[in-house]
């Protein structure tokens, strides 16, 4: 009867391969279900964040970004956020 969630980690793996593919509704549903998931993790967040970034998604890019470091800073995550902010 326990739930056993997929890992992160493939999660995220996944959805870069399917961005590679450029099949970005895919790879959106993929790492929205790893927020669904993992709703704390800001690489969860900054990897939606990515996929907007690759889509050319700049609104929903810095969204993504700035949840991320409200739920943990980072230095890669702040220079994604403010190269996309200039």
């Amino acid at each position: 009867g326990s739930i056993m969630l997929p890992p992160e980690d493939l999660v995220n793996n996944l959805g870069f391969f399917v961005i590679g593919k450029n099949e970005f509704d895919k790879a959106e549903a993929i790492f929205k279900m790893n927020i669904l998931n993992y709703p704390q993790s800001p690489v969860a967040y900054t990897y939606l964040g990515d996929l907007y970034v690759a889509k050319g998604d700049k609104k929903n890019a810095i969204q993504s970004y700035k949840k991320a470091l409200s739920l943990k800073d980072s230095p890669e995550t702040r220079k994604k956020l403010n190269d996309l902010q200039q």
